[in-house]
C-alpha cells in the first residue's frame, strides 16, 4: 500500500489523470463511530443511514467525522501514510480523506484537478 501512495498520476486509455490515493480505518462504522465488532449487512446499512441523515441535517457533520477520525494521520499525505504503517496504526481509527478537504494546501483541495 505504501507504494500506491507514492503514485501521483495514472495513464487511462493514453490520458494522464492525477492520482492520490486515501485511507479509512478498518470498515466505515469503525471510521464514522469508532465502533468494534462483526456488524451483520442490516447494521452497517442502519448506521450509513443514520449518518447519512445527520449530513442532510447538518452538512458540516462529515467534515467535523473527518476531522475527529484524522487525530493520529494529521499531516502531510506521505506522513499519513508513513503513520498508517507504524506499529498497530492501520487497526485504530483514522483516516486521511480530510486532507482532501484541506483548503490551505493547494496540493489536496478538491478545487485543482
Amino acid at each position: 500500500m505504501l507504494q500506491l501512495s507514492r503514485i501521483s498520476k495514472l495513464t487511462i486509455n493514453r490520458v494522464r489523470v492525477r492520482y492520490l490515493p486515501f485511507f479509512m480505518s478498518r470498515n466505515l462504522e469503525h471510521a464514522l463511530y469508532g465502533l468494534q465488532g462483526d456488524f451483520d449487512n442490516e447494521t452497517k446499512g442502519k448506521l450509513a443511514h443514520l449518518f447519512h441523515l445527520e449530513c442532510q441535517k447538518n452538512p458540516r457533520y462529515f467534515l467535523d467525522c473527518l476531522e475527529e477520525a484524522t487525530c493520529w494521520a494529521a499531516g502531510s499525505h506521505e506522513e499519513s501514510w508513513s503513520a498508517l504503517g507504524e506499529g498497530a496504526n492501520s487497526l485504530h481509527r483514522g483516516t486521511n480523506l480530510g486532507l482532501l478537504f484541506n483548503e490551505s494546501d493547494d496540493h489536496y483541495f478538491l478545487g485543482e484537478i
